[in-house]
């Protein structure tokens, strides 16, 4: 088969075996759009099983590319003829619903791909890779589409679609032309939702008329409407520079950030919003995010542009009813909610309790833009530590304190609207960072996770990559070249009453280990390892020191080198204590952007104590989640003290268990069935656990760290593997299928 099509066609068996009858019903809010994961894994496995000699992680990007740049009428060719091959028996009405969902793939991966380097989406990014099923849910029409290229323009037939820009719960955006005058183009938002149609039909005229009027450089004029076409249709003008997401540059330096992030985008931004705001009556956004800010280009110049003006409220509540309808549950949440159609990460209190709208409600909104542009990240949330990090850059207190009445949990104590926000803002210094012009973006005050290369090492084929310990400047380093996700470890220790982490917060301050921690954590580092090369999962390379040369790995090492790294602020002890919450945040940050899996192992010894602080930072990367630019992050908690036989595997704390982490069913399969069973018991050092996918292996033995043999499966690896090591022995190797894929621990 063709590449590129091969993916179609797997995606296309998953639909008719998982999702057709909820394809064709299509009801609001109805079980398609959960069905989008069970087919996202159908389809990667049967990707899977048609391609067993070639690495997924490299294929599937390669056709997703050629997808992208596939030609329409090739696409809508050969997606009728898949839909006939697959559904055979089914009714011509069946088959077209199948087509033209596979015919949406390219337009699905070229949104994916999009970028301020490829405007147009079709080449992949350099560190782009497919590590798991959860990776297809982004390309995955969440409907079937409504239209085809070529179709006019319901009740006016001037304008032609030429392609299809995006889709969600609410609806479909296409590109226009007009039928006469050709280099004329807009962009018409379809409104195909039930729900939101009686909204946008019952939506007062007022506010449609106060936007048409409106003239305003900073926002995306709305040319043309109409609510009683079949579907109801609202047209505007057509911005060809993407969004802040794809297209806006952050600069690196610290002082020119914090100018661009104020002067550049926020003053214009919160000038055009304070416009709307002075209407009488005010015309409030409340759906202001980077995906709703694009970049237009005009005689060479940037500018930004607002959209959504006028039925932005009737999508963020449509998007907020679906989220309420899902509980936030990452493993159902709807496409519309995962690719950013709402995001409670700028939503104002009194929006996620369903209150009327406010001008106030677009001020918060505008802090945590500002805020994410100070930082240089527009995935980062708001947390509760977001002064220290804007101390942190040097930003001027002035600057502070407006952003602090921004942000304000209170509608009262923020800014009464956005024109008061602009006038403020225009009040400030010139210079706003007391840093340096020149000063490296990363800010030592802060948890350091500097540059990481993010060039993609193919792991070789099969499942497996190897991993090697190099000698570097007199620092052991981890190299992984099984490069298909991204995974972190954190190694902890604590006490009885754990309140914090040793190494990153740790009630144990400077003092040694114990011993017998110590050993369980040297022990556990090898099977961790070799459970994540199973699944396809790397450790990522880190930096620590101001000076970002220091290389050290924060993946899965032992207690002591994590006490080296020195984390957080200097006058905190030994090298800084910080809480868990901040120390998986800088990771995720320095780390997971961009990548499709992120993973967190949690080690603890003798329970978790903090567990508001790990609810409360989980409802953090869920916003993430639903921001759309991480699909999957996972949180494992495992205590070693309750792997023991005697008291039975850890269940998540219940504050995660109601967030939606019921148990540890991600990537790593069941872990708690997982884990080393005897870690504890110190007579027989005893290991056991359960291997995930035997059926990859065809051999395997164990070693110790001398290299002699300890056990060996010739017939293949059992679902459940045990073996014992000598008391003097701190690790033992993996291999499997006669390769060697973990060098000891030493």
């Amino acid at each position: 088969m063709i590449a590129g099509w091969r993916l179609m066609r797997c995606v296309g068996i998953a639909i008719a075996e998982k999702g057709l009858r909820e394809l064709v019903e299509l009801a609001p809010f109805g079980t398609y759009a959960v069905k989008i994961y069970e087919i996202g894994e159908l389809a990667f496995h049967r990707y899977h099983e048609e391609c067993q000699d070639e690495n997924i992680a490299r294929a599937i990007p390669k056709e997703m590319e050629q997808l992208a740049q596939a030609k329409s009428a090739d696409v809508n060719r050969v997606a009728k003829q898949m839909a006939v091959q697959l559904l055979p028996n089914e009714k011509q009405e069946v088959q077209e619903a199948l087509a033209g969902t596979l015919a949406t793939l390219p337009t699905q991966v070229r949104k994916l791909f999009m970028r301020k380097d490829d405007r147009t989406g079709t080449t992949r990014p350099p560190a782009f890779f497919v590590s798991c099923p959860a990776d297809l849910v982004s390309i995955i029409p969440p409907r079937p589409p409504r239209f085809k290229q070529g179709d006019l323009l319901p009740n006016d037939p001037k304008w032609t679609l030429v392609h299809k820009i995006d889709s969600g719960g609410f609806g479909e955006v296409w590109k226009v032309r007009h039928t006469t005058l050709k280099n004329r183009y807009g962009a018409v938002k379809f409104c195909l939702d039930a729900t939101a149609q009686d909204r946008l039909l019952k939506h007062e005229a007022r506010v449609i008329d106060q936007v048409m009027e409106f003239n305003n450089d900073h926002i995306v004029r709305l040319e043309d409407v109409d609510f009683v076409a079949d579907p109801p249709w609202l047209r505007y003008e057509f911005i060809n520079g993407g969004n802040l997401l794809s297209a806006a540059d952050i600069p690196v330096d610290i002082a020119k950030r914090t100018e661009w992030a104020t002067w550049t985008m926020l003053l214009p931004l919160a000038r055009a919003v304070g416009a709307c705001h002075l209407l009488k009556p005010a015309v409030v956004h409340r759906d202001l995010k980077p995906a709703n800010i694009l970049i237009d280009h005009v005689n060479g110049q940037n500018r930004l542009k607002i959209t959504d003006f006028g039925i932005s409220e009737i999508i963020a509540q449509h998007a907020l009813d679906q989220a309420r309808s899902f509980e936030l549950n990452p493993s159902v949440a709807t496409p519309t909610i995962l690719r950013g159609s709402y995001c409670e990460m700028y939503a104002s209190t009194q929006q996620k309790n369903g209150l009327p709208s406010s001008p106030t409600d677009d001020v918060h909104a505008l802090g945590v833009l500002w805020f994410q542009m100070l930082m240089g990240d527009y995935f980062l949330p708001l947390g509760r530590d977001y002064r220290d990090e804007l101390a942190g850059i040097g930003l001027a207190k002035d600057a502070i304190v407006i952003l602090e009445r921004c942000v304000a949990d209170k509608a009262d104590s923020r800014w009464p609207n956005a024109h008061v926000l602009a006038q403020q803002i225009e009040k400030l210094p010139n210079c706003l960072s007391s840093r340096p012009v020149g000063t490296n973006a990363e800010n030592p005050t802060r948890v350091v996770l500097p540059t990481v290369n993010r060039s993609f090492h193919a792991p070789p084929k099969g499942p497996i990559g190897r991993i090697t310990i190099s000698e570097q400047s007199h620092r052991r380093t981890w190299d992984v070249e099984a490069v298909i996700g991204a995974s972190v470890g954190l190694v902890m220790d604590a006490s009885h009453a754990m309140k914090h982490l040793y190494g990153i917060g740790s009630g144990f301050g400077g003092r040694a280990l114990p011993n017998q921690m110590k050993r369980i954590a040297d022990r556990l580092m090898p099977f961790l390892s070799a459970l994540s090369l199973q699944n396809g999962i790397h450790f990522l390379h880190s930096s620590t020191g101001p000076n970002g040369n220091e290389t050290q790995t924060f993946g899965l090492v032992n207690l002591e080198q994590v006490r080296q790294m020195k984390l957080g602020r200097p006058q905190n002890g030994w090298g800084g204590h910080v809480r868990l919450t901040n120390a998986i945040r800088e990771l995720t940050k320095a780390h997971f952007r961009g990548s499709p899996l992120a993973v967190g192992v949690l080690l603890t010894y003798g329970g978790i104590s903090d567990v508001d602080s790990l609810a409360t930072f989980s409802k953090e990367l869920i916003s993430e989640i639903e921001l759309g630019q991480r699909p999957l992050i996972r949180l494992f908690l495992i205590d070693l003290k309750e792997t023991s036989p005697r008291s039975g595997p850890l269940q998540p704390p219940e504050p995660l268990v109601g967030l939606g982490w019921r148990d540890a069913t991600g990537v790593f399969g069941r872990l708690w069935e997982c884990l080393p069973s005897s870690l504890l018991d110190e007579p027989n050092n005893g290991f056991q656990f359960r291997t995930l996918f035997p059926d990859f292996f065809s051999s395997g033995r164990v070693l110790d760290s001398g290299g002699n043999m300890v056990k060996e499966y010739p017939n293949g690896i059992p679902k459940v593997l045990r073996f014992e090591l000598p008391v003097d022995s701190p690790s033992f190797t993996l291999q499997y299928s006669g390769r060697q894929v973990l060098q000891p621990l030493v």
